[in-house]
């Protein structure tokens, strides 16, 4: 049976809820500012209550919670990307080698732009014609 956009809704607020308990434990693991680590720690009670609400609402409404989606998926993969990130720096290990720079900067070099590149160039009249009809 296909998900309703509401159950579908409600699976999602669910993973984001534990995604973000996930995300509040590892950040607590990174943290040294003594403030910062009590405004976290609020943070993570205040998601464990919306899980709790959310398991509820789902037995409530007779609804699976543990039930997999495709936008459950989303929610959760993106929730442990940061986890991820987070796990990782702590290790203070790199994930990739370090990228070359794109593009670096010659010091002596004059990167201004002359005034006339500047202006703004006039659209010749058959390109406007086209744009015209276009947005009609």
């Amino acid at each position: 049976m296909p998900t309703s956009p509401i159950e579908e809704l409600l699976h999602q607020a669910l993973e984001t809820e534990r995604g973000s308990i996930k995300m509040y434990k590892a950040a607590l693991d990174c943290v040294d500012e003594p403030g910062l680590h009590a405004e976290w720690k609020d943070c993570l009670e205040q998601a464990e209550r919306h899980e709790r609400i959310l398991l509820g609402l789902c037995a409530d409404l007779g609804l699976d919670a543990e039930k997999d989606t495709v936008g459950r998926q989303i929610v959760r993969l993106r929730s442990l990307a940061l986890v991820s990130a987070m796990e990782l720096a702590l290790t203070g290990q790199p994930a990739l080698e370090p990228l070359p720079p794109a593009f670096t900067p010659d010091a002596d070099a004059d990167y201004t732009l002359p005034a006339a590149e500047l202006e703004p160039q006039p659209l010749e009249e058959d390109l406007v014609g086209e744009e015209l009809a276009l947005t009609l």
